[in-house]
């Protein structure tokens, strides 16, 4: 099982979550992936890496990879790169989630650490204790 440097991990996701997100630099994507990274971890992001700069270039790569939308994107990225986790409230698990802002409904990658689900927003770092699972048949992942 692979061990993360935790405190890496939370440097570099603070660090990639400053400031408004941009598409292909520190969307929420790439900032867990560049956190994981950091941390030792594998790269969910490398065969996407640098190939996109707005939200229609990263749909445009998914959908010629095969994949219809964001969630399922995420989802492929976790089965390629995590072990499923059968806790998901141990620290370091990772899942899609989605939660609603201004009228819109966003979906991420979250990851648990400390009691609580962390992910990136439009704005920022965001924090819930709990988060809504708009898919729930999705498993919770774990680096190992």
């Amino acid at each position: 099982m692979t061990t993360l440097d935790r405190t890496r991990f939370l440097e570099a996701f603070a660090a990639a979550s400053a400031g408004p997100a941009r598409y292909g630099v520190n969307d929420c994507c790439l900032t867990v992936a560049d956190a994981l990274v950091a941390a030792g971890g594998p790269d969910l992001m490398a065969g996407w890496r640098g190939r996109y700069r707005t939200r229609f270039g990263f749909l445009r790569i998914i959908r010629k990879a095969g994949l219809p939308d964001l969630p399922t994107a995420i989802q492929t990225a976790f089965e390629r790169h995590l072990k499923p986790s059968q806790n998901p409230w141990e620290d370091m698990v990772l899942t899609t989630g989605a939660w609603t802002h201004d009228g819109k409904v966003f979906h991420a990658p979250f990851f648990r650490m400390d009691g609580w689900w962390h992910t990136r927003g439009p704005d920022g770092p965001l924090s819930f204790q709990l988060i809504t699972r708009r898919y729930p048949g999705n498993p919770f992942w774990r680096v190992a």
